[in-house]
Order: C-alpha cells, then structure tokens, then sequence
C-alpha cells in the first residue's frame, strides 16, 4: 500500500506502508529550498491535487511553514513498474499484464497460494486461492491503483498494479 503525505515545506513524499512497522520512501515531490509549502492533498486516479496557502514570515511571529504562493498544483503520478515481471529474482510467481484492463493473471508455478487485491485505501477488491495460475477479473474495478497482495505458504509478497482502461 501506498501513503501519499503532503509534508508542508517539502511538498509531498510517498511512502509504501505494506509493512506498517517498516515503511519506506518511494517517491518525492517538492523541496526546502523552495518558498512553497502544502497544506493538503488529494488523489483522483492517476492525479494528485497539492494545495498551498499563501504565509509569509512575520518578524515577530515566525512561521515554520514559509509559503509565498497559494493555489493548487495538479500532479500526474506513474511510479509503478509496469509490464510483466518477476516479484523477486529468487521466486517463480509472475504477475502480468500491469497495467490491467478486465483481468490479470497470477502465475506460480507448482505453488498453492492465496490472493487479495486490495484498492488504495485498503478495501478488498478479491480474493481467492489457486494453484498454479489464476486470473483475476478487473473489469468492474475503477481506474486507479491497487496493490496484489500473494501468499505461497512461505511469505506475503506484494505487487503494485495499476488499472487503466
């Protein structure tokens, strides 16, 4: 899963929270040095919205968020790895096409596993079991981004999918 944070003087920063106790810096927007700062976001499919309100510094009262311009910044965001690929070097399990239009096909070799698909706020959007390979529908699934989440009996690994038609 993916936590998308407006972070004020730095703008913006995303984070992958699939391990909530380990999360990791993905992607950034923005920097310090710049004389802007957000104040909230918003995501819609592939567009991120980053507002900003204008906040000088006052001598007498410094403000810790400097900001000399106000408005709305609209972002498009493709930091995904797209086309087919293993998850890791080490492991036989396959998931493809990415990005899916009406289904997407999860193979594992000589593997029973699980499965869950879940949207970006974390709603399950399927699930299921398998052996070997199985093909998940997407079509009634919305344009966005989704994480597939694939237990084999070993681990949870956990694949980035975007939906686009």
């Amino acid at each position: 899963s993916w936590l998308f944070v407006a972070t004020a003087t730095s703008e913006m920063i995303v984070l992958d929270i699939s391990d909530p106790y380990n999360p990791m810096e993905i992607d950034s927007f923005g920097t310090v040095l710049d004389t802007t700062a957000t104040w909230g976001i918003d995501l819609d499919n592939y567009r991120i919205y980053l507002t900003y309100v204008y906040v000088p510094d006052f001598p007498l009262y410094p403000e810790p968020f400097l900001s000399y311009w106000n408005g709305v910044k609209q972002l498009s965001y493709a930091h995904c790895n797209l086309g087919q690929g293993k998850l890791d070097d080490a492991e036989e399990i396959v998931v493809f096409p990415n990005p899916m239009k009406t289904s997407c096909v999860v193979q594992a070799q000589g593997k029973t596993f699980t499965y869950r698909l879940l949207d970006g706020t974390g709603k399950e959007c399927g699930a299921g079991a398998a052996t070997n390979e199985v093909e998940i529908p997407t079509d009634q699934l919305q344009n966005g981004l989704y994480v597939l989440l694939i237990n084999d009996g070993n681990r949870t690994h956990s694949v980035k999918l975007i939906k686009a038609d």
